[in-house]
């Protein structure tokens, strides 16, 4: 199989986890999160429980998530309101039918943005053997307040070719060779580097773009344009022993490890990528960037 077929299933597992995070939370009421790691040099083993997604509108293949029953237990469990420790059982399986169709919606709409392109995908719940040829990913599903479970994602041949057909069809109706879309909007003072130039680096502290170390007419950078990221504004951390923990009521006050006015992280991967100050846009909170985080800071390991 060519690296451009797996590079179409790297990103599509990365959207998949993305969306995927969001669907959970609002579908199980608590933070859930699913990173994948890097890909297997093979094919994965085969798992008692898997939630496929197989397109049904817009082209072949399916992308699917392999679980443990215990995982599968777990999200069926709170689906329907309880306290996520009973055990698997055949009754599960329609509360994690349901979960599945949300998942397909949220992965539909994300992909059928991306692609200007209705993209339907169905789910259903099966054995988890993962279709010959796949490409397959390691994942922690870590759902709050419960241990982390494995899990596998894979990606079906077929759904790898399905996108890179609609890739190669986009690219050649689109400008993609001459604009830059990251560019719109910034400042006429500050114009991009000509194609020829290296990708420029802004200083420690500086405020150039947000861009500047990334050139985006590179094609392996286009196809990630699309891809959503969740984006978490960090306002401080600090910790309390389990006794404080359980003492928290309404009327709670929580000290931080920042003062005030002090810039807030803006994180995405659970990496700090920037900071900046707290704004309010008519009845929104927004954060104002002051300060980039190098791509070499964000490369060294969290403390």
């Amino acid at each position: 199989m060519s690296t451009e077929l797996h590079s179409f299933a790297d990103d599509l597992t990365a959207v998949f986890c993305s969306s995927a995070r969001q669907t959970l939370r609002g579908a199980l009421g608590r933070a859930c999160g699913m990173t994948p790691g890097e890909r297997l040099p093979g094919p994965s083993a085969a798992f008692p429980l898997a939630l496929r997604f197989a397109l049904s509108e817009g082209g072949k293949g399916e992308i699917s998530l392999l679980l443990a029953r215990e995982a599968g237990a777990l999200l069926a469990d709170l689906m329907v309101m309880g306290d996520g420790g009973a055990t698997w059982t055949e009754e599960h399986r329609d509360a994690l039918q349901e979960l599945g169709s949300q998942l397909a919606g949220a992965f539909s709409t994300s992909q059928s943005e991306r692609w200007s392109q209705r993209l339907v995908f169905r789910a259903s719940v099966g054995e988890g053997a993962p279709v010959p040829g796949s490409c397959c990913y390691p994942v922690e599903l870590d759902v709050q307040g419960f241990p982390v479970h494995a899990a596998v994602i894979t990606v079906s041949p077929e759904l790898m070719t399905t996108a890179s057909n609609l890739d190669h069809a986009r690219t050649s109706q689109s400008d993609f060779g001459r604009t830059d879309d990251f560019t719109e909007g910034l400042s006429e003072a500050a114009p991009a580097p000509p194609a020829a130039a290296a990708p420029a680096r802004a200083p420690a502290g500086g405020t150039g773009s947000a861009t500047s170390w990334v050139d985006s007419r590179d094609p392996s950078v286009q196809r990630l344009l699309d891809v959503p990221i969740e984006v978490i504004i960090e306002l401080g951390q600090t910790e309390l022993s389990i006794r404080r923990i359980l003492e928290i009521g309404p009327g709670s006050i929580i000290e931080l490890d920042r003062m005030a006015g002090e810039p807030v992280d803006l994180v995405v991967n659970d990496k700090v990528i920037a900071r900046g100050e707290v704004v309010v846009i008519e009845e929104n909170f927004g954060i104002r960037i002051t300060t980039l985080v190098t791509p070499e800071e964000r490369a060294r390991p969290t403390k």
